[in-house]
């Protein structure tokens, strides 16, 4: 074999080595576990290390908004409820950011271990989906999730996502309304929840009294009270008011966006939680 013809198969050799190692890189990098597969898993460990048995009432907050409902840190929730009530709790907030109801799914085998004496739902959550935006590709953003989340811990208190106070914003998060069948395991677990004596509360409607005419004579209301009729068939939810006449004295929706309304929306929680902490 000449020269010419053995620095030609070399070559080749290199390539279709390069090749192979490639092909391999792929395959490994498609079985990384995805940033959801990490969060669930280091939810998952936060919540069965909370769920051992305690002296203090535990307060379970759930939702999904970007926004974190605008709530100040559990220190801070915790301090003001015990000033309120007179008695220590211990706050659980579990959020699944940019996410839906049905995401708490995999959660479930962890959640059912708490028993939680009130739990506070983000009402948001019932209602609307967030977009899923575009990003990178699916084989990249894998191989970058599992840089910077191999370690990844959950932190109740992480800061949420802050904006202006604008509709217009908080529109652009949304992708259309949530259907009834993503509430089926959700309501479940809040049943079940209700009859070890847990109190359920809805939080942070999505609308505000500025808006609560033309919100609530759209095409939205349908699916709103679906949604609630159907939760409510299988358990009781405690109301801010009974025939959801919501204002501006028992209800903050924008405000919270931003810092000057997270007081007002933490101080609103709390009320809230302590009011079904006085009964029985």
């Amino acid at each position: 074999m000449s020269d010419a013809q053995s620095n030609h198969f070399s070559g080749l050799g290199v390539w279709v080595a390069l090749f192979l190692a490639g092909c391999s890189l792929c395959v490994f990098i498609t079985k990384l576990p995805s940033r959801q597969e990490s969060e669930k898993n280091a939810m998952q460990s936060w919540i069965t290390a909370q769920s051992s048995s305690s002296p203090e009432p535990i307060v379970v907050a759930l939702g999904t908004s970007l926004t974190g409902s605008g709530l100040d840190s559990t220190e801070v929730l915790q301090k003001m409820i015990a000033e309120k009530s007179g008695r220590p709790v211990r706050v659980l907030k579990i959020w699944r950011l940019d996410a839906g109801p049905a995401t708490y799914d995999s959660l479930l085998p962890a959640l059912v271990q708490l028993r939680p004496s009130v739990v506070v739902i983000e009402a948001n959550m019932l209602f609307y989906s967030f977009s899923k935006k575009k990003g990178w590709p699916a084989y990249v953003q894998r191989f970058r999730d599992f840089v910077n989340n191999k370690k990844e811990q959950y932190s109740p208190d992480s800061k949420p996502l802050v904006l202006k106070r604008h509709l217009s914003e908080m529109e652009t998060f949304r992708s259309g309304l949530i259907d009834t069948g993503q509430l089926v395991a959700f309501t479940k677990l809040l049943a079940g929840w209700q009859k070890e004596g847990a109190r359920l509360v809805l939080f942070n409607f999505p609308l505000e009294a500025s808006l609560e005419i033309k919100k609530w004579s759209s095409a939205d209301t349908v699916s709103f009270f679906r949604n609630l009729h159907f939760i409510e068939r299988h358990c009781r939810i405690e109301f801010i008011d009974a025939k959801m006449r919501l204002d501006e004295t028992n209800f903050i929706d924008h405000a919270h966006m931003n810092e000057h309304g997270q007081l007002k929306q933490s101080l609103l929680f709390c009320n809230l939680v302590t009011r079904q902490l006085a009964y029985p």
